[in-house]
């Protein structure tokens, strides 16, 4: 699993253009560079972090930001170990095997279940089959 601090990431991906703004919506200038309808050599090639639009409840209930990709194919962390980026906006989280018992035991206390992050029927379904201990 992957860690991204997305406000630093835009900045320093955007540092060309001296961007100081935050998370990119569908609104903002800096995206035409990633749109489909804009000239091969004009596109962007470093991924930018952008709002989803909330046109479904998972994207609402889970408050993601999602990676925009323009015409470049390396993956985002190799551009985070060749770029001038901060050790600490991208962060590789292993979670050992023997851990993730404890580690989801530790989610559900705190409130953080199946039916908060997928709000519909198959996230309530999930929910209940690990509650009940369904398989």
């Amino acid at each position: 699993m992957w860690l991204c601090d997305p406000i630093a990431w835009n900045r320093t991906a955007l540092s060309h253009i001296t961007y100081k703004g935050e998370i990119l919506d569908e609104n903002c200038e800096e995206i035409k560079a990633y749109s489909p309808g804009t000239e091969i050599d004009h596109r962007a090639t470093k991924p930018v972090m952008i709002y989803g639009t909330h046109n479904s409840p998972r994207i609402v209930a889970q408050r993601g930001v999602f990676a925009l990709f323009g015409k470049g194919l390396t993956p985002m962390e190799k551009i985070f170990e060749d770029e001038a980026f901060s050790k600490d906006i991208l962060t590789k989280v292993i979670i050992k095997k023997e851990h993730i018992d404890g580690v989801l035991k530790s989610l559900f206390q705190k409130g953080i279940t199946e039916s908060v992050i997928f709000p519909d029927l198959q996230g309530l379904a999930l929910e209940i089959r690990r509650k009940f201990g369904y398989k």
